[in-house]
């Protein structure tokens, strides 16, 4: 792989005590795009199950600090998970985000055991170095889904699970 390709790559493993340097251009003048992982919700099973049109995913744009607040939305994982990550890796206009979870729990001998119960959480991340352009957001963990962020006609919105698939 060349040098000019791997400068357009960016892979950044998200965790709440990343440094993020959003002075970082590419050979070509644009920001690199970095992210960090902020949260994630407790279970909210009830929620999907209630609800007609449920939100896959939804972001916040703020022109002035270059940054996209990001949330995937009732993302299924097991009832008991900790440890939620998002890693983030950037090629061109496709912001691919990875989300994981530790699902599993450890008895007090020490034992691990797998959690037998289903439940969506909400996972949520900052991308910094975001231009005022449109981009392809690939979320993965637990399936992919495919989301265009226009962010030349809005600075905010939300994205819906299709009730056919």
């Amino acid at each position: 792989m060349g040098l000019p390709i791997l400068a357009l790559l960016c892979v950044v493993a998200c965790e709440k005590n990343n440094d993020l340097d959003e002075d970082v251009k590419d050979p070509q003048g644009s920001s690199v795009i970095k992210g960090e992982f902020v949260g994630n919700s407790g279970c909210k099973s009830n929620e999907l199950r209630t609800s007609t049109r449920p939100e896959a995913a939804k972001f916040i744009y703020d022109e002035a600090k270059g940054e996209v607040t990001f949330t995937a939305v009732n993302r299924f994982f097991a009832c008991e998970s900790s440890h939620f990550n998002t890693t983030v890796r950037v090629d061109n206009e496709d912001i691919f985000i990875e989300l994981s979870a530790q699902e599993y729990i450890v008895d007090e001998r020490g034992d691990t055991l797998v959690t037998k119960c289903i439940c969506t959480y909400d996972i949520t991340c900052k991308l910094t170095g975001v231009e005022k352009k449109a981009y392809t957001v690939h979320v993965t963990g637990r399936g992919e889904q495919s989301y265009v962020m226009d962010l030349t006609q809005q600075s905010e919105g939300a994205f819906y699970m299709d009730p056919e698939k």
